[in-house]
């Protein structure tokens, strides 16, 4: 039997009280994430951070060809 089956197969309260259970461990774990990384040393440097922003992606406009509105190369 498949974990999602054993859990439909609960009472609805028990459902109920597993989901919230879920939900607080998650709220609890993203609360003490920060102090546990602060007191094991683990907080980014700024060149850590730098590394991180020049990985991510850039956005670059770039300026239409004198068209106006609509998808590019259709016309009405």
């Amino acid at each position: 039997m498949s974990l999602i089956q054993s859990f439909r197969n609960l009472a609805p309260r028990t459902r109920a009280l597993v989901g919230a259970g879920l939900l607080v461990w998650g709220a609890v774990g993203l609360q003490l994430s920060d102090r546990a990384e602060e007191r094991l040393g683990l907080t980014p440097s700024e060149e850590d951070r730098e590394a991180l922003a020049r990985l991510g992606p850039r956005i670059i406009p770039v300026e239409r060809g004198g068209q106006q509105g609509g998808a590019a190369g259709k016309e009405d």
